[in-house]
């Protein structure tokens, strides 16, 4: 939600009791809709046939179903959504000193339970906020970051190297890691945990102009 801007909406739906929704909302906090539905199989639960939760449902701005699927796949919703023709990113770029910064930067593809939600590019290092969509993680100390053929190894990050740690489900947890510095004129590279082939990989991340 907060990488795209206003020509992409998210809106979530429960069906809690009044109390609980009140209580849900109050504690996490959002930054986007959520609506409360108590009518049972009368409402939406019942005319979109859901049985159980999470389910997503991908709409077009003209309101047909793109996509659909049930179970939290971070990674399927964020390709889905980033494939969506209605979804623009909500990318900017400034300069702090030396550094670069880029926020929310556009990616093509994403594996992982991590979206990168700033690069900085510094002269002696790269610093990446990610954010978890895990609830129990940890960042590898194999993670890399591969550009023009050269890989740019994890120095550190906020929470330790292969330490595992357990935050609370449905709230993100944010990892700030610290990497061997790429070129200041990098344009897009990957990070990949590791060398395995199912290991986390978020691919061609950009860093316009």
């Amino acid at each position: 939600y907060k990488a795209g801007n206003k020509s992409f909406n998210v809106v979530t739906v429960n069906n809690d009791t009044k109390s609980q929704f009140e209580e849900h909302t109050r504690a996490h906090g959002v930054s986007f809709p959520v609506l409360n539905d108590r009518d049972g199989d009368g409402g939406i639960f019942g005319i979109y046939k859901i049985k159980g939760i999470p389910n997503f449902y991908l709409f077009s701005p003209d309101g047909i179903v793109k996509d659909k699927w049930m179970g939290a796949y971070p990674e399927k919703v964020f390709n889905s959504i980033t494939k969506s023709s209605s979804f623009k990113w909500n990318t900017s770029v400034e300069k702090k000193g030396n550094a670069k910064v880029v926020n929310y930067p556009p990616i093509e593809s994403i594996n992982s339970i991590f979206i990168a939600e700033k690069v900085t590019l510094y002269a002696d290092s790269t610093v990446i906020d990610f954010l978890s969509c895990s609830p129990a993680f940890s960042f590898g100390s194999g993670s890399t970051l591969h550009y023009n053929g050269k890989q740019y190894k994890v120095i550190s990050s906020s929470i330790g190297l292969d330490k595992f740690v357990e935050g609370m489900i449905g709230h993100g947890s944010h990892v700030t890691a610290t990497f061997e510095p790429l070129p200041m004129d990098a344009t897009k590279f990957d990070y990949i945990e590791g060398d395995c082939d199912n290991c986390f990989k978020i691919l061609g991340i950009e860093l316009p102009e």
